[in-house]
């Protein structure tokens, strides 16, 4: 799979697209919903691996579904580092696999999967991991950087 065409927008009201992560390596991980416990440890967990992970020489965005101004107050309230995506329309969640049928205690719904893709440098998806750790996210990039040889 090749990075999808996209045009969205940054926790900092900055924009983004495909164009701009081109010529380098990307994680993209998705999580469902700001501030519920599990998202919280995904992106502390990726926070705090976050001066490992930059040693690395990639570019790394959480994505999900919350608006431009949950993202942000996501983001300052636990001091992140990397930027969040908000994509409330789910386009590009959906072009990346990341969001669809999921199933929750029994009961089937639409959202985010907890997933995180790793793109080369020509926007090539290289290595995808499902059903992440939420309390270990940010070592599981880490393994993957090693598998890698990023």
């Amino acid at each position: 799979m090749e990075l999808p065409k996209f045009h969205l927008k940054l926790h900092t009201g900055e924009d983004i697209t495909d164009k701009d992560l081109r010529g380098h390596r990307v994680v993209l991980f998705s999580y469902p919903k700001a501030f519920t416990p599990g998202c919280t440890k995904e992106v502390c967990s990726i926070e705090d691996s976050f001066s490992q992970i930059k040693n690395h020489n990639v570019l790394i965005f959480g994505i999900s579904t919350d608006p431009v101004e949950k993202n942000r107050e996501f983001a300052e309230k636990y001091n992140l580092e990397y930027p969040l995506i908000s994509d409330p329309e789910h386009e590009l969640l959906e072009k990346l696999g990341m969001f669809g049928e999921r199933t929750l205690y029994g009961k089937k719904f639409m959202g985010t999967k907890r997933y995180i893709h790793f793109f080369d440098e020509n926007g090539m998806l290289v290595k995808t991991i499902k059903g992440v750790k939420t309390a270990n996210a940010g070592e599981q990039i880490l393994n993957a950087f090693k598998q890698l040889n990023w």
